[in-house]
């Protein structure tokens, strides 16, 4: 379940209100991700030996190509010079909406 499916959009046509409400939902939902990921590492210690040091993590999130989107523009706008990239794909969550399997891949740059 990502973002895309939490967000309800209403009969509000005032851009602004609602950049507002998806940047608070992403962000929200961005923090919830990363927490869980952060998780998954503690479980799967290995994988994070795969991480370099200092590098950005960008979260993609199979089906919500919405908050895909944002995250990946947002996080490159951040960037450090010759940051290593890390895209890390959210391909399922457990039952309890934590992680069960990603797949991480380094960005060439």
């Amino acid at each position: 379940m990502g973002i895309g499916t939490l967000i309800k959009i209403g009969l509000n046509t005032n851009k602004n209100f609602w950049r507002g409400k998806v940047m608070s939902n992403y962000t929200n939902f961005l923090a919830m991700v990363s927490t869980e990921f952060h998780r998954y590492l503690m479980e799967h210690e290995e994988l994070s030996k795969k991480i370099p040091f200092n590098a950005l993590i960008i979260f993609q999130v199979e089906e919500d190509d919405d908050f895909n989107n944002w995250h990946k523009e947002l996080s490159l706008r951040n960037r450090e010079v010759d940051q290593p990239i890390i895209y890390v794909y959210v391909k399922k969550w457990r039952e309890h909406s934590s992680i069960e399997e990603i797949n991480l891949k380094e960005a060439v740059a």
